[in-house]
């Protein structure tokens, strides 16, 4: 009876944190900590709203830190990369739920001014990328590079794509990977400095998804709220500024699980 007694009362406890407490929102650090707040606090405060929910921000200082957290099972909602989403799945079972209709391409840009004009130019070269795991513009864009162009490089990582952007326009690197969400953040004096080289073929883009510790209920309500926001004019342009203009549902095993197939899970570090 005891063991009984104990086992409702931790089932009670888990039911109300899951409800009650403030869910962790995690978002991966495509740009600078402030910038991620700047997008996406109005973002979570519309979702309290509709849902009646209390989300807490949390931002990493860089990929890799947000990869550690999600592996470990840290945040109980995350926005993250494509192959993210395999790591996480395997990891802990998030579960993914929202993603934007538009797919996604990684992008390779040298100088505007510079030498390199093929691909096959920057052999041997050093090629900047914001991370490792970072998917369109170093995953992926590694993978494509390697099976299609058999390519030998130097990658060399840089933290951010804001980062990753200027190494290329000061000319520390031959290239580097970005993708179109990013790069039209950028000013028009990095922007105008660089020129696209390559594009990888097209991946179902950065979705939401959620640790399998919170309540399915509460998980149905932030995807409702979530396409609710794509209805309205000025929830629209919330949604635009962290890369989801027009979210949709998303499904793991038709738009994530296939990554395995391609030889993805190679290039991770």
């Amino acid at each position: 009876m005891t063991k009984v007694f104990i086992s409702v009362l931790l089932f009670l406890s888990s039911v109300h944190l899951a409800y009650a407490a403030p869910i962790q929102f995690a978002v991966v650090p495509q740009f600078s900590t402030m910038e991620v707040a700047k997008t996406w606090t109005p973002v979570l405060s519309r979702l309290e709203a509709l849902t009646g929910l209390t989300f807490e921000l949390a931002s990493y200082p860089n990929i890799p830190a947000f990869e550690k957290a999600f592996v470990a099972g840290t945040p109980d909602i995350a926005y993250m990369n494509p192959y993210h989403a395999v790591m996480a799945y395997d990891a802990q079972g998030y579960k993914a739920i929202i993603r934007d209709e538009k797919m996604l391409a990684g992008l390779l840009l040298v100088r505007k001014d510079g030498p390199i004009q093929k691909v096959e130019d920057l052999a041997n070269q050093k090629i900047a990328f914001p991370a490792p795991n970072a998917f369109g513009a170093s995953l992926w864009m590694r993978a494509n590079l390697t099976n299609i162009y058999h390519l030998p490089y130097e990658a060399v990582y840089v933290g951010t794509h804001q980062n990753t952007f200027r190494q290329v326009v000061m000319g520390d690197v031959a290239a580097g990977g970005g993708v179109t969400a990013t790069l039209q953040k950028e000013s028009p004096e990095i922007r105008d400095n660089l020129r696209l080289l390559y594009t990888t073929p097209n991946a179902a883009p950065h979705p939401v998804m959620v640790h399998p510790r919170i309540d399915a209920a509460i998980r149905d309500k932030v995807q409702a709220a979530f396409l609710a926001m794509a209805k309205n004019e000025e929830d629209q342009k919330l949604l635009a500024a962290v890369q989801l203009p027009k979210p949709m549902i998303a499904d793991y095993d038709k738009e994530y699980l296939p990554l395995k197939a391609l030889n993805v899970q190679s290039f991770v570090q």
